[in-house]
């Protein structure tokens, strides 16, 4: 439903600690049922090879009433959605990146 890039939701310095809320939108055509979402940050300052990335994730469950006739997809399951060598999970020192392409598939926002 989103996500962010690089620093998305951090202060200047680039620091996500002591958030206590993450906003998003749930798509107004999402079919009425139960849901997970998951708010994850994953730190790159280890991840200049495979296995480096660590995840730092929270869940929480909602019910969606009133929704639409969408159909959500691609759907991923956890553990499996990544692989340790996907793009956004190698962040090598150099040369300096500029932006960023988030693990996993597309977010689904119709």
């Amino acid at each position: 439903m989103g996500e962010g890039g690089r620093y998305r939701g951090a202060d200047t310095n680039g620091k996500t600690t002591d958030k206590t809320k993450i906003g998003f939108k749930i798509p107004k055509t999402i079919p009425d049922g139960k849901y997970l979402v998951r708010a994850e940050s994953i730190a790159l300052h280890l991840a200049q090879s495979p296995g480096g990335a660590q995840f730092y994730i929270s869940c929480g469950q909602v019910n969606v009433t009133g929704g639409g006739d969408g159909t959500p997809g691609p759907l991923v399951a956890f553990p499996g959605a990544y692989k340790a060598n996907d793009p956004g999970l190698i962040w090598p020192n150099a040369p300096a990146r500029t932006s960023y392409t988030a693990p996993g598939p597309a977010v689904w926002g119709a």
